[in-house]
């Protein structure tokens, strides 16, 4: 972690430009075992996909490494529009919740940002989850109390023109 860091400090342009690559998703990794004293394995096992009941889901690490099926990943998504609670559980309080939501980020970048992020999602304030390089979705649409999972295995031609539609397809067939 520490050679990760290290190599990307020169590119840093704190304060003035956003940019998504991932290491602070080693840096929370590498709190989190601190603070537990676990793995980073161990304690998603321990403290998320065993009380949530994930069992077809692996996590290696912090960053592109999760497998998992749309059933588990359905348990996490009901869970965050729970605002941290799933059946017995509380994961965390409702105002941590509110936390994770999308904003602008002027701390970060200061009066003038327009960038608006948070648990992922770029841009959406009341919706958001996260993709990946195939083009699987889990989006969490809080406003519409919506869970959306879809599984691919490759990024198909028409992902971009098409992967916001489906969204709203399953949103106007459900909320008729």
């Amino acid at each position: 972690v520490d050679e990760r860091l290290a190599s990307i400090y020169p590119h840093l342009k704190i304060g003035e430009k956003w940019a998504y690559g991932g290491t602070g998703n080693v840096l929370a990794g590498k709190i989190v075992e601190a603070v537990t004293g676990l793995a980073v394995p161990m304690a998603y096992q321990q403290f998320i996909l065993e009380p949530l009941g994930m069992k077809n889901t692996d996590v290696a690490g912090t960053h592109a490494d999760a497998y998992s099926v749309p059933l588990d990943m359905a348990r996490y998504g009901q869970m965050l529009l729970n605002k941290g609670a799933y059946g017995q559980h509380l994961f965390f309080k409702p105002a941590t919740f509110e936390m994770m939501l999308p904003r602008v980020l002027t701390i970060e970048l200061g009066k003038d940002a327009k960038k608006t992020f948070g648990l992922g999602l770029d841009g959406q304030p009341k919706r958001f989850g996260h993709g990946a390089a195939s083009a699987a979705t889990f989006s969490v649409d809080v406003e519409n109390e919506l869970v959306v999972i879809m599984t691919r295995n490759k990024m198909g031609s028409n992902d971009g023109k098409y992967n916001g539609q489906f969204h709203e397809a399953i949103k106007a067939g459900i909320l008729k």
